[in-house]
């Protein structure tokens, strides 16, 4: 980072040992703040953007990679879909069987996750119990298809030790949202955390796709 102008010699030696030169002012244009986070994508496990238990993306990779979708999405006119998953009553769980017990269902909801979703899809852990899935390219039909899927998997695999849970089940809810031209980062995570709220407040062991009103 520097005010000096190189010749192409210099540049040449420096490329040696540099894989970048930034002028000063990139500083106040940006362009050097873009630039490392664009080195957060490419090497996200030495960036901290990795979950330690489930070894899924964590909620600030997330952000960022929302972020680059909601802006793709609509510069193209490409359809997306955020579903934000969680776990019913995993407070009762970890009370009656502990973290260890705890853990090991979020993997196994991690590894069911991975069996149902596509390469191009973004899984992250987005809270202690609770996952986000990022659908690229998908209308929200599809996506609520998945989410249903996804709910019958988790009821019907055989978690150890769910004979403690109510209806001695584990079960996830699910909030599903379509981004709509002009939503923000924000928009989006309020809404798919206010559908997640409502198949809660309705049981749970549900899915609620937020629903755009005009106003």
């Amino acid at each position: 980072l520097t005010s000096h102008e190189f010749t192409t010699e210099e540049r040449r030696i420096l490329s040696r040992s540099a894989a970048n030169i930034f002028k000063k002012d990139a500083l106040k244009t940006g362009e050097f703040l873009s630039h490392l986070k664009n080195l957060e994508m490419l090497y996200p496990e030495k960036a901290g953007l990795f979950d330690d238990v489930t070894m899924l993306f964590n909620r600030r990779y997330l952000k960022i990679r929302l972020t680059q979708e909601i802006n793709r999405s609509a510069r193209y006119s490409i359809p997306l879909v955020i579903l934000m998953i969680d776990v019913d009553r995993f407070d009762n769980y970890l009370s009656r069987k502990g973290e260890y017990y705890g853990n090991l269902m979020l993997k196994k909801l991690t590894e069911l996750l991975r069996r149902s979703t596509r390469s191009s899809d973004v899984v992250a852990r987005y809270d202690r119990n609770s996952f986000a899935l990022i659908l690229t390219n998908t209308f929200i039909d599809a996506g609520a298809s998945l989410a249903k899927r996804f709910i019958s998997m988790v009821h019907d695999y055989p978690f150890l030790y769910e004979e403690v849970q109510p209806g001695g089940r584990v079960t996830v809810s699910i909030g599903a949202v379509a981004f709509k031209k002009g939503n923000t980062l924000d928009d989006i995570i309020k809404y798919a955390e206010t559908s997640l709220s409502d198949a809660h407040k309705k049981g749970g062991n549900r899915l609620e796709v937020y629903t755009y009103t005009n106003l």
